[in-house]
């Protein structure tokens, strides 16, 4: 009898391990290059080999990544001082089975007339988190951020710049998103959220729009803060009881939509 209790304890003990699946480590651990190079990853399991989809992919301090071909990674972490750029053209993907990403660094996406930037999220609720330095910096009005049909992307770092953040799913932002470049920061998404510490601003430049158009009426009680340039909502559906500073720019509302906002001039 002793001898069978003994067994099933060593039997349980394996099934335990087996199930529980965590994502792979890789790191990026060269100064400077390109995303697809296998030498220039160092993964936990496999050493050097270019990060799957079942992989977090880590991007060292100090060092530069360059996306220019097809990327895959289950979650993403950019450390402090640290550069993703995805190129005009390519495609980073997220699926999220395991892990949010952390952007403590900055992650750039571009775009070149047809050749367009993206960064997609596409199984699975995500969190992008990142601290005070981190970002994501959109450096054409045409490169995106899409979100999957079915996922809420939660923003809980900056996104600046100008690019497009689309997609059927929805997006909630628990961070700052901010246009502050000549062009315009545009969201598109199903639904549109924030939490009560999420900020909306435009800034810097005359030039720079930030466009709230998501697809179903949607409720903001972040704060909001113009100093120069636009924001603009044409969601008939649009509402928001947020606090808002403004000391120059414009806001423009279409028929029907509901501003009550706090203002602080």
């Amino acid at each position: 009898m002793m001898r069978f209790v003994i067994l099933v304890a060593v039997v349980c003990g394996l099934v335990i391990g087996v199930g529980a699946v965590q994502a792979d480590t890789c790191t990026f651990d060269v100064p400077s290059g390109d995303w697809d190079v296998l030498e220039n990853w160092d993964c936990v399991v496999g050493g050097e080999q270019v990060p799957t989809a079942a992989d977090r992919a880590v991007i060292q301090s100090g060092k530069i990544c360059n996306i220019d071909s097809p990327a895959v990674a289950d979650s993403l972490e950019v450390e402090s001082t640290a550069t993703l750029n995805i190129l005009a053209g390519h495609k980073l993907t997220l699926d999220g089975d395991n892990d949010d990403s952390t952007i403590d660094g900055t992650l750039t996406i571009t775009a070149s007339g047809e050749d367009v930037g993206e960064l997609a999220f596409v199984d699975n609720t995500q969190t992008i988190s990142g601290d005070f330095f981190g970002k994501i910096v959109g450096l054409d009005e045409a490169a995106k951020i899409t979100v999957a049909l079915g996922i809420t992307l939660t923003n809980r770092t900056t996104i600046e710049g100008a690019l497009q953040i689309t997609g059927t799913g929805d997006f909630k932002n628990g961070g700052t998103v901010h246009a502050n470049t000549s062009g315009t920061l545009e969201i598109t998404t199903g639904l549109l959220d924030d939490e009560p510490a999420g900020f909306w601003q435009v800034s810097t430049s005359s030039s720079a729009v930030l466009h709230l158009a998501a697809q179903n009426t949607f409720l903001l009680d972040g704060s909001f803060t113009i100093l120069t340039g636009i924001l603009t909502a044409d969601a008939p559906g649009f509402m928001t009881f947020g606090d808002l500073t403004m000391k120059g720019g414009a806001i423009e509302m279409p028929q029907g939509a509901i501003a009550v906002f706090k203002y602080s001039p």
